[in-house]
């Protein structure tokens, strides 16, 4: 169901360990449609992703985001900064 935990992500652990979290399936769609909308992805947009997934950034705000606007994903298998 909808506030049954899709996923558990984990705290930076900026106060202590980090600690696991879980995430409902409608924090998931709520976050992934509220990303879509201010970031405006439409289909067929082509979303880089540089950001982990397994931060609630790069799995919602781009992931989940482009998915749900129909845009395709082409992720960046490591970030190599330059000089």
């Amino acid at each position: 169901g909808p506030d049954s935990a899709a996923v558990l992500l984990f705290t930076s652990g900026t106060t202590g360990a980090p600690k696991a979290v879980a995430l409902t399936h409608y924090n998931l769609l709520l976050n992934a449609l509220l990303f879509k909308d201010v970031l405006d992805y439409r289909r067929g947009d082509r979303v880089l992703v540089c950001l982990p997934l397994a931060y609630v950034i790069g799995q919602t705000g781009l992931l989940n985001a482009a998915f749900a606007a129909g845009a395709s994903v082409h992720p960046v298998q490591a970030f190599e900064p330059a000089g």
